[in-house]
């Protein structure tokens, strides 16, 4: 993505240890099979929020920036994520404009479990 966006400085304390490319999903497992680990994420349904992280463009510089969703019904990740695609990515389009900010690319998703 750096060499893709020039000047983009991506916050790698904010991202989890695993990514999935199919999913976009970043996660954290400690378990041998990653695959096993993402289902179980993926239907998880005590997620307290959801996280997701796109680029952005301001100014002609580019941003990498997060939003999160309480998780406020018991959903699954996998069950936000198509939501998100479907419903809420172009109320987090709208919003940026208004501040004259541009939505450039959905880079993934995440969560935040409790501590």
């Amino acid at each position: 993505m750096e060499k893709k966006y020039s000047g983009l400085s991506v916050p790698r304390y904010k991202l989890m240890e695993w990514y999935d490319d199919e999913k976009q999903v970043f996660f954290d497992c400690d378990k041998a099979d990653k695959n096993a680990c993402l289902a179980k994420i993926l239907e998880k349904t005590y997620i307290p929020e959801f996280v997701v992280f796109f680029i952005a463009k301001e100014n002609d510089a580019y941003s990498f920036m997060d939003v999160t969703y309480r998780n406020l019904g018991k959903e699954t990740l996998n069950h936000f994520i198509t939501r998100y695609e479907k419903q809420l990515m172009n109320m987090t389009k709208m919003s940026l404009q208004l501040r004259k900010i541009e939505y450039v690319q959905n880079v993934g998703f995440s969560y935040e479990l409790e501590q």
